[in-house]
């Protein structure tokens, strides 16, 4: 469910121009009423559960550009992997959502920017172990999603973004 959102939320950034903001149905939710149904947050008297579209919503909002950046795809179209580009003074920004698709170096999406002399970038991803994983609280068995930042360098002006996961959100940042 939260690579769903994530795509919904790159539909958003794409469109920005006609787009000024999007609300969310279930932002809190006590957890034992409809267990199984999304929040971002649940709660019981002691304990709150921040759900993978918590980490969603923070990634992004924590990942804003002030202007939308064209992305021209060579050899594939939307989907399994998604896409939305924007740039801020400094930096580029590039989110991208595996829906199901593949893993593996032989499956990298390498990305160039235009213009730019960038040899190094931070890419942050959002995982979990499969595409049904959901975080409990801790007496549940706790959180399985995991949010990871490293550099990545580029090769001849070309990053690659391996995705490990079939379902999966990864920020690159150059």
């Amino acid at each position: 469910m939260a690579c769903a959102e994530a795509i919904f939320l790159l539909g958003c950034e794409r469109n920005s121009d006609v787009i000024v903001g999007s609300a969310y149905g279930a932002l809190i939710k006590q957890y034992d009423e409809e267990p199984r149904t999304v929040a971002v947050l649940k709660h019981t008297a002691d304990q709150i559960l921040k759900t993978n579209s918590f980490y969603v919503q923070k990634l992004f909002a924590a990942n804003l550009g002030s202007e939308t950046v064209p992305v021209t795809a060579t050899g594939g179209n939307f989907g399994p992997v998604y896409w939305s580009a924007t740039k801020t003074a400094d930096k580029t920004l590039l989110k991208l959502v595996n829906y199901n698709g593949q893993t593996g170096p032989a499956n990298a999406v390498k990305v160039q920017v235009k213009n730019s002399k960038a040899t190094s970038a931070t890419i942050t991803v959002l995982s979990a172990p499969n595409g049904s994983s959901v975080n409990n609280l801790p007496g549940g068995g706790g959180e399985t999603s995991s949010i990871g930042t490293m550099s990545l360098k580029a090769e001849n002006g070309v990053f690659s973004v391996v995705f490990s996961k079939s379902y999966e959100i990864a920020i690159l940042s150059i």
